[in-house]
C-alpha cells in the first residue's frame, strides 16, 4: 500500500517528467489543486481548468503518469528516496529552502543527500566558467 506521501510525491515526479510541461504550466495547474495528487485522481475538474488547452494539458500529464517508462522511473526515484540520508522535496514541502524560491524559475523537485538542516544554514555559492573570458 502506497502511503500518502507518496502518492503525492509520485505525482510531483511524474508531472516533472512530462514531456514539453515546464514549470510555468506545472504551477497553473497547482493553482488550482488541492496538490498535485490531486491533478491525477481528481474527476471534479474546478471549473477554471475546464478549458479545452488546458484539459488538454491534464490529460497529457494523466497519460504520461500510466506509462511504463514513467512507472520505472518515479519507482527508481522512491526507492533512491529509502537510502539513508536521501531526501526528495518539492517546492510546496515546509523544508524547500526559502531563498531559492525566490529565484525566477526554482526547481519544482530536490533531491538531497544529506542534512535537511543544512538547507537552513547561510550559504554561499561560486558560479564560473570552464573558459572564462579574459
Amino acid at each position: 500500500m502506497i502511503i500518502k506521501e507518496d502518492q503525492e510525491l509520485s505525482a510531483w515526479l511524474s508531472l516533472c517528467q512530462t514531456p514539453n510541461i515546464g514549470n510555468k504550466y506545472i504551477h497553473f495547474l497547482l493553482q488550482h489543486f488541492e496538490n498535485a495528487a490531486q491533478i491525477f485522481d481528481s474527476k471534479n475538474l474546478p471549473l477554471e481548468v475546464k478549458r479545452k488547452d488546458t484539459l488538454r494539458l491534464i490529460e497529457r500529464c494523466r497519460n504520461h503518469k500510466s506509462k511504463p517508462s514513467t512507472i520505472k522511473k518515479v519507482q527508481q526515484a522512491l526507492d533512491w528516496r529509502q537510502q539513508d540520508n536521501h531526501h526528495l522535496i518539492s517546492i510546496h514541502c515546509d523544508t524547500y529552502p526559502p531563498l531559492l524560491k525566490e529565484i525566477p524559475d526554482p526547481p519544482l523537485l530536490l533531491y538531497i543527500i544529506g542534512s535537511l538542516k543544512a538547507l537552513r544554514l547561510p550559504q554561499i555559492a561560486i558560479v564560473g566558467s570552464a573558459q572564462a573570458a579574459r
